[in-house]
């Protein structure tokens, strides 16, 4: 069934009318309701805004953990929560690298510092 309304140029509307209504979506009044509830979906960053930058691995975890509860709870739009997953794994990946990075910098004192110098290493000293 076609709807009843007529548009703008007061033609009647082409859409098809709503199941069990005479009116489409669009002039059923419904579409403002159903643009007030899309534009609550992209209002999901607000708890966002409040997550502190992580800066451990442990942290990272925490984060991605609350973004699947949220996520399983319908609070946080899947989208961002795979762009947050993807992020959280490439911030674990250069949070190892400073981690090593540091290491070897210490170790690269000591050996400037001649730490390492008459000490003979245990496959040497077989």
């Amino acid at each position: 069934m076609q709807c009843e309304a007529k548009t703008a140029r007061g033609r009647q509307c082409s859409a098809f009318a709503l199941v069990g209504e005479t009116k489409c979506l669009l002039h059923s009044g419904r579409a403002v309701e159903l643009g007030r509830r899309g534009g609550c979906r992209r209002g999901r960053l607000e708890g966002l805004k409040r997550i502190p930058r992580p800066r451990t691995a442990e942290q990272v975890r925490n984060l991605v953990s609350q973004c699947v509860v949220e996520l399983r709870r319908g609070d946080l739009d899947s989208r961002l929560g795979k762009t947050l997953v993807d992020a959280a794994g490439l911030l674990l990946k250069a949070i190892s690298i400073s981690n090593h990075e540091g290491r070897i910098r210490k170790l690269e004192q000591k050996k400037r510092e001649g730490a390492f110098d008459g000490r003979k290493s245990r496959a040497t000293a077989r």
